[in-house]
């Protein structure tokens, strides 16, 4: 299963041609974002957790990757009422992971 289409970008983007400019900062901005998230985890730093989550959830349609998008969505629901748990984090790990991979070879 793909986790990023191309054609999901350009149906959110102004310009088509700005796929490339998301793909790269995304590249460059989370090429460590399951360390950070984990970090922030670790730190008990919630607010600023659900903030560099919804900074990826902003971005992920950018980049053509609903799967990323309904992943940070929930995640966000479930800051918000207190119920994160590690399983739903690592599964967030790996979605980010396959993202990263599939968008470096595109």
């Amino acid at each position: 299963m793909p986790f990023v289409d191309k054609n999901i970008a350009i149906k959110n983007l102004a310009n088509p041609k700005d796929f490339d400019v998301f793909k790269n900062r995304f590249l460059k901005t989370y090429k460590n974002a399951v360390e950070r998230i984990i970090s922030l985890k670790e730190d008990n730093n919630i607010d600023e957790l659900y903030t560099y989550i919804s900074n990826i959830n902003n971005i992920s349609l950018n980049i053509g990757s609903s799967i990323l998008y309904n992943d940070t969505l929930e995640i966000l629901d479930k800051i918000k009422r207190g119920e994160l748990t590690p399983q739903i984090l690592d599964d967030l790990y790996q979605t980010i992971r396959y993202v990263y991979d599939e968008l470096s070879l595109i």
